[in-house]
């Protein structure tokens, strides 16, 4: 293929993607689906049932890698919110707009739930160890908790929260670099970071310091953020883009390759073994952001049709009620099947385990449908009030499409 030919491929594909994005690719929201999928059944599973069968060991290895979802949110998340802030950049209050669109998406549930668990609740229980854990809500309401809860300091029921805490501190600094950066420059910073955020969690290995510091502070775990991010400023640069996308799929098959060699040596991508957290956490959030890639490049492809589906799509559109709602209700929910769980049946155990991650899934869709409808799309409604965006429009030819 000649030169001029290979860029107009790229640029096609260019434009098809950020168009795809701005559009409101249906696949995305089932890659969110089964991000969710994936936290939930890691953190339900986490409860122990009576028996050491090998085939629960089996179970317990198909539960255990479901905290990879949150890092397929944080790299969905990177290459969003970079596309959003390169799109927007030259808007005037650009800056004051993205943080409170920001606000108006994630403060509102957040926050009630807060409301809820440390406000009303200790009204009416009175547990001790709950109550003692009160002490520590102020790291909750300012979104520091992954600071504290490796030294535990956490509240049980918000324990889930240091995630989002991440990505909140990300959204502090990360747009000011994007508005004010080159696409170039800002995707040298991108992999500057990835290495400073894998240089730490060494460091912490080497210092044998608690693997929870690993996992949970940002600038160990930004490294997914930010290499969605670099994807970002791929997909809008014709000449980096034509580079990467004809063997977009072949490494991301390396890449599993390489991930499929690491499983057994981290006991299945333990979330706190050494090499899970070294060159593992950086080797998934690779893979996490060609997944994003190949299903925004590759549109048509089975894998995003299936991502497609309506069913992901309808979990994919709540995900991020069911994230902050799951743990919660798991906590109540756990409480009277535990005794089913510890029966000393291991067919009696395990299908208790089964009825609770069933039952927690149920609700947490159920409650996030009903919070989305009554509290989250009314501030959602505001956003173009309050944070209005310029509309724009991207041209190929003399066809006009709509850009973000």
């Amino acid at each position: 293929m000649s030169d001029e030919a290979s860029l107009a491929a790229a640029s096609a594909l260019q434009l098809r993607a950020r168009n795809a994005i701005a559009g409101h690719m249906p696949a995305l929201d089932g890659l969110r689906a089964v991000a969710i999928a994936m936290v939930l059944a890691h953190n339900v599973g986490s409860e122990h049932p009576n028996t050491t069968a090998l085939w629960y060991k089996a179970l317990f290895y198909v539960h255990a890698p479901g905290w990879v979802g949150v890092q397929l949110f944080f790299a969905l998340s990177g290459f969003l919110i970079t596309g959003i802030l390169l799109d927007t950049r030259d808007e005037p209050g650009a800056f004051r707009s993205f943080i409170a669109r920001r606000a108006l998406r994630i403060f509102p549930l957040y926050y009630a739930v807060l409301v809820v668990g440390l406000v009303i609740v200790p009204r009416f229980y009175h547990g001790h160890h709950f109550v003692e854990s009160l002490r520590y809500q102020a790291w909750y309401w300012s979104y520091l908790s992954n600071w504290v809860a490796p030294f535990g300091r956490e509240i049980t029921p918000l324990a889930h929260c240091w995630s989002l805490a991440v990505e909140e501190q990300f959204y502090l600094f990360w747009p000011l670099l994007a508005l004010f950066l080159s696409p170039r420059a800002l995707l040298r910073v991108s992999f500057g970071l990835a290495v400073v955020a894998l240089g730490v969690r060494i460091g912490v290995h080497v210092l044998h310091a608690s693997p929870l510091i690993a996992y949970q502070w940002t600038i160990a775990r930004v490294d997914a953020l930010v290499i969605g991010a670099a994807a970002a400023v791929v997909i809008r640069d014709r000449a980096l883009l034509e580079r990467i996308a004809p063997t977009l799929r072949r490494n991301f098959y390396v890449m599993l390759g390489a991930l499929a060699l690491l499983w057994p040596f981290s006991h299945g991508f333990n979330r706190d073994h050494v090499l899970t957290q070294t060159v593992g956490y950086t080797l998934l959030a690779i893979a996490c952001t060609q997944l994003v890639l190949l299903v925004v490049l590759e549109k048509d492809s089975r894998l995003a049709r299936a991502l497609s589906g309506k069913t992901l799509r309808f979990v994919g559109k709540y995900s991020y009620g069911i994230y902050v709602l799951h743990v919660p209700i798991y906590q109540l929910m756990a409480r009277p099947l535990r005794p089913l769980i510890a029966d000393p049946s291991p067919v009696r155990s395990v299908l208790a385990l089964l009825l609770l991650e069933v039952a927690v899934a149920a609700a947490s869709v159920l409650a996030a449908v009903v919070t989305w409808h009554l509290l989250e799309k009314h501030f959602l409604a505001l956003k173009d009030v309050l944070a209005p965006r310029r509309a724009r429009v991207v041209t190929h030819g003399n066809t006009p499409l709509p850009s973000r």
